[in-house]
């Protein structure tokens, strides 16, 4: 894993502020590209350094509520009843 993500993985998980200048103490073990992005708060730049795209897209589809409930679930307003333990038994 790049150090670059570790330390804002790091930096992600420490619920202390840190602070301008001790956000620029940390940032100045880095060099080049990366430093430069990590100080410029910049997420593109930082992708960009780490040769990663700068751009992500997430979508999340949910089913029209007119479609018809599957065999396997139960219709609304009834209560799946929990198989018994026999039922598991081998």
């Amino acid at each position: 894993m790049s150090h670059v993500i570790q330390f804002l993985e790091a930096l992600a998980r420490d619920t202390r502020p840190l602070g301008a200048t001790g956000y620029s103490e940390a940032v100045a073990a880095f060099d080049g590209p990366a430093r430069d992005a990590l100080l410029a708060r910049d997420p593109a730049a930082i992708a960009t350094a780490l040769g990663l795209p700068s751009t992500y897209a997430c979508a999340i589809a949910t089913p029209d509520h007119d479609e018809p409930a599957r065999d396997d679930q139960p219709a609304d307003g009834e209560e799946e009843t929990p198989a018994s333990p026999e039922a598991y038994a081998a």
